[in-house]
């Protein structure tokens, strides 16, 4: 998951492209919507190495981290990320494809 993942969106690049005005206010949702997928793509990827880290016994394995195993185990989204992402009812696999398509 974590070698596939996109990067984050250049906010700077966002507000440069889409600047907010009134008459498009779809701007304003273009960058809120950056926002809110950069927050989640920073939140997958900080639990995926430290998850990693847990693994090789490097750092402590949080009850967070836990579930985050225990969930791509059984192809379930983790907690974490469910509350970052839009609502969704697919299993991981499907899940991550889909958030990939929409970054």
């Amino acid at each position: 998951i974590l070698e596939r993942m996109p990067p984050a969106w250049e906010l700077a690049v966002v507000q440069e492209r889409y600047p907010t005005m009134y008459e498009e206010s779809m701007n304003t949702v273009v960058k809120q919507e950056c926002l809110r997928y950069n927050k989640l793509l920073w939140c997958m990827a900080s639990s995926l190495k430290d998850f990693r880290k847990a693994i090789k016994g490097l750092i402590v394995m949080t009850f967070e981290l836990e579930d985050v195993g225990k969930s791509m185990f059984v192809n379930e989204v983790p907690k974490m990320w469910d509350g970052k992402a839009p609502p969704s009812l697919k299993p991981l696999s499907s899940w991550y494809l889909d958030i990939i398509e929409r970054v």
